[in-house]
């Protein structure tokens, strides 16, 4: 197995649960350890929880959303990302369509992708629906050029203006 990811942690108290002598943490670092599992992952939808997670354990990787509601729903990629990405950690976003909500005509999904991307993330987790989604998301990712910060920034400007 490459990845064990500790999934949702979304409070403080789940966070010291994990950490403890016989929390979860524990268990994941004897089964890396012991060769069952190369990396060691976290995702949850708190930044500060993420933040406070990162700073508590060495964490190979974090699973966080990353689309242009994230200014108003935690920054995670103004909060978690630089953090992350400073201490070597893996990226991997989630939520790049915010479950299909953010496609109501204002964006397509190959721009909400281009926009997850242009962050720099090491992968990116999108649903597809049907072989044509998939299509476009590939399409989307093989014609990939990052976004610029005016770019991104208007495209947050639609959302959360």
């Amino acid at each position: 197995m490459d990845l064990i990811q500790v999934h949702s942690l979304d409070s403080t108290d789940d966070l010291a649960t994990i950490v403890g002598p016989d929390g979860a943490l524990a268990a994941l670092s004897e089964a890396r350890d012991q060769g069952l599992a190369r990396f060691i992952g976290v995702s949850g939808h708190v930044a500060e929880v993420m933040l406070a997670a990162i700073d508590a354990f060495p964490f190979d990787t974090v699973l966080m959303r990353i689309n242009p509601l994230d200014p108003i729903r935690g920054d995670f990629a103004g909060n978690v990302l630089p953090v992350a990405r400073a201490r070597g950690i893996g990226i991997i976003a989630m939520k790049v369509m915010d479950r299909g909500r953010l496609l109501d005509g204002r964006s397509s999904p190959q721009t909400l992708l281009r926009y997850t991307l242009s962050h720099a993330v090491s992968t990116a987790i999108v649903g597809c629906g049907s072989i044509e989604e998939l299509e476009s998301n590939v399409a989307a990712c093989r014609n990939f050029r990052p976004m610029t910060e005016a770019q991104m920034q208007a495209l947050e400007d639609i959302y959360c203006g």
